[in-house]
């Protein structure tokens, strides 16, 4: 027994003396990488990652949460698509509101226009004019017929009239505003006029002075004036009137006979602007 254990010990150490260098180096250099290794495992280099498997509860409160947000997001997408719904909605009705207005605006013009030309086309329209042959003259005295008409559709109150001579050399025009100062105080005539009614009433003029050089065209004698009248509207308004004398137009030799002298008109009607109109008053 000794002996096999002595020849078990010679043979180990026979073993060990015939192993090379480098394959010890190599066993001992392997053993401590991998000591060196196992040291690595949870630093920075090598981090350890720990999966931590959710309980039950924890997988049922996510759920409730994924639900939950889910309705959330599913509600204020339907309130976005509601509000801008309302948004066009109200769009729609200022839009419409604005249209309405509009009309309305268009209607009040309309209709204001249409009471407008209905005043205009129905009101009254007061007129003078002379009765042939105008200016009768005796000596630079004249006397003139005047006739106060209504040609309008309804009712007119004459509230006042002027008739006046203006005498001026024959190179020079009226004023461009007319002189309707009066040379003196007197009662005017006053009437209520249906339409197509009229009145009359006479002027005496007397330039005694100054008709040789109106007959020979060196001055020209002017009769202008005008009618104040108010409407069934409650509308004041003036009508003007001027004329010029033309004293050739009273020369017997120019007419054929007396009916045709009788029915002359000496007085001329004055086409400068400002003197015969019609135009509301303020």
């Amino acid at each position: 027994m000794r002996l096999f254990f002595c020849v078990l010990m010679l043979v180990v150490c026979m073993n060990a003396s015939s192993q090379p260098p480098e394959q010890i180096d190599k066993e001992n250099t392997g053993g401590t990488q991998k000591q060196a290794a196992s040291k690595k495992h949870g630093t920075k280099d090598e981090p350890i990652f720990v999966e931590i498997l959710a309980t039950e509860e924890d997988r049922v409160k996510t759920a409730d949460e994924k639900t939950n947000r889910e309705a959330t997001l599913a509600t204020n997408q339907e309130i976005a698509k509601f509000t801008g719904e309302v948004s066009g909605y109200t769009l729609a009705l200022v839009c419409l509101g604005v249209l309405q207005a509009g009309i309305i605006l268009f209607q009040v013009v309309l209709m204001s226009r249409q009471n407008k030309a209905n005043k205009t086309i129905e009101r009254a329209y007061v007129k003078m004019s002379h009765y042939s042959p105008g200016l009768n003259d005796i000596s630079g005295t004249f006397w003139l017929y005047i006739e106060v008409k209504n040609h309008g559709n309804t009712p007119a109150n004459v509230t006042d009239i002027l008739i006046k001579p203006i005498i001026l050399p024959n190179n020079e025009f009226l004023p461009t505003v007319p002189d309707y100062v009066r040379f003196r105080d007197e009662d005017t005539p006053k009437a209520f006029l249906v339409a197509n009614d009229e009145f009359s009433f006479s002027e005496l003029f007397k330039v005694p002075e100054q008709m040789p050089d109106i007959e020979s065209g060196k001055l020209r004698l002017y009769l202008i004036g005008y009618v104040d009248y108010s409407d069934k509207f409650g509308d004041r308004h003036r009508a003007g009137y001027a004329r010029m004398y033309k004293p050739e137009i009273d020369n017997r030799k120019g007419y054929s006979s007396d009916e045709a002298y009788s029915k002359r008109n000496n007085l001329i009607f004055v086409t400068q602007d400002g003197y015969n109109y019609d135009r509301e008053c303020k």
